[in-house]
């Protein structure tokens, strides 16, 4: 998380997602906060979106989500009750890598998050 003034990171979470086969860490391929909150929402292709709290000395994760393949897209609704995410067999700008149990598609998800 950065700073709108510092030109360096004031947090940083190391393999959020964890790591593959000793390749290194998971990418996070999509990323959405919650408008007016403290909550955001990261996924890769680990099977999970995790969902994340900025607190006043850390960033805390609070919930993990199960899915299958890569999550290349993120969105709050507005009332932040849902998060939809768009899912693939692969990476959004390539074929790095497939997933072959993923259905390309979107996943609708209920939060059990108030404001």
């Amino acid at each position: 998380m950065w700073r709108v003034n510092k030109r360096k990171p004031e947090f940083v979470v190391k393999q959020a997602h964890g790591s593959s086969d000793g390749l290194g860490p998971n990418w996070i391929t999509s990323i959405a906060a919650l408008k007016y909150s403290n909550i955001f929402a990261s996924g890769s292709n680990n099977g999970f979106i995790k969902i994340w709290v900025i607190s006043h000395s850390k960033i805390e994760h609070i919930l993990s989500i199960p899915t299958t393949g890569y999550v290349n897209s993120l969105q709050f609704s507005k009332s932040g009750g849902l998060l939809i995410a768009g899912v693939g067999q692969e990476y959004r700008f390539g074929r790095w890598n497939t997933i072959k149990e993923a259905k390309n598609g979107i996943s609708v998800i209920q939060l059990p998050i108030k404001k």
